[in-house]
């Protein structure tokens, strides 16, 4: 089956802003899911008529929760990265573009920047510093957002913009 072939252009903007939307997103919940999943297990283990394998199994889950999900995001993280790239490589551009996205991608490593502030704020927040720090490899990538959003665009503009002289 061939793909039909669209005259989509500039999709460095789009690809970066979906990155950081939806890694900011997932960051977000899953710290909110482990606050959940915690007060649950809470009330599973205080509660006298669950039997001793229904603590244990609550418990178990409640442990393995954090690193699943820290685990999830950096594989979705690197996903989305090759996606990108995968898309900008099929995409047909102009050098014209160039100037455009290079000013647009400083604009998203600025909404980058605040966007890993946000974050920082809201995974210190007294209600959640504790759930939050059970996330290592998330807090790193989105305490260091701007930088990573920086080799994202940079890696894709570079895909879009240079695949036509190699």
């Amino acid at each position: 089956m061939a793909f039909p072939t669209y005259k989509k252009r500039g999709n460095v903007i789009v690809d970066t802003i979906l990155v950081l939307i939806v890694l900011t997103i997932i960051a977000i919940v899953s710290i909110l899911f482990y606050k959940v999943q915690y007060d649950i297990n809470e009330d599973i283990q205080n509660d006298t008529n669950m039997s001793a394998y229904s603590r244990s199994v609550s418990q178990n889950n409640t442990d393995r929760f954090p690193s699943l999900f820290d685990n999830i995001f950096l594989f979705l993280f690197v996903m989305f990265w090759i996606l990108v790239l995968v898309s900008s490589a099929l995409t047909d551009t102009s050098y014209i573009f160039l100037v455009v996205t290079v000013i647009i991608l400083v604009l998203i490593l600025l909404l980058g920047g605040v966007v890993s502030n946000a974050y920082e704020e809201l995974r210190t927040d007294s209600d959640l510093v504790s759930y939050g720090d059970q996330f290592p490899l998330t807090n790193f990538i989105m305490e260091h957002l701007a930088i990573f959003l920086l080799f994202i665009g940079g890696s894709i503009t570079l895909v879009m913009f240079a695949k036509k002289r190699l």
